[in-house]
């Protein structure tokens, strides 16, 4: 499954049995477009599931940093998009749900993909010192 069909998966999944019904008012990346309530079916954008954007689009709380994908890259099934750098990374396996306790280096990233323990991987940001 390429990045595009997990993420509508995980939207179809987020909105439920509502996404059929208003499936042509939710973008690719799960926003609800302002419209007016009343077509909508189920769905109640002003209440304490949605956020809003604050440019008159609305998204479920569990999808708000979809587009950033909580900063984690899903590694598509040909590996194409898998790290160029050798900087540090965290690892993820979706087939255990699992977030791999230490820190993991590119090549051991590309080892763990090609033997299907790890699916997305988070790039690890230095902290850096104070300026003053």
């Amino acid at each position: 499954m390429t990045n595009a069909e997990a993420k509508q998966e995980a939207i179809k999944k987020a909105y439920g049995d509502l996404y059929e019904p208003n499936y042509h008012h939710i973008n690719e990346d799960g926003l609800i477009h302002y419209i007016s309530e009343s077509n909508l079916v189920g769905l109640n954008i002003y209440g304490n599931k949605f956020h809003s954007n604050g440019s008159g689009s609305f998204v479920l709380k569990e999808l708000w940093d979809i587009q950033n994908n909580n900063g984690w890259i899903r590694i598509e099934p040909d590996g194409s998009n898998l790290p160029a750098d050798n900087i540090l990374f965290k690892s993820y396996n979706e087939y255990q749900d699992k977030i791999a306790p230490n820190i993991l280096d590119r090549d051991t990233i590309i080892s763990r993909f090609k033997l299907k323990t790890c699916t997305h991987y988070k790039p690890i940001i230095p902290e850096l010192k104070p300026i003053y």
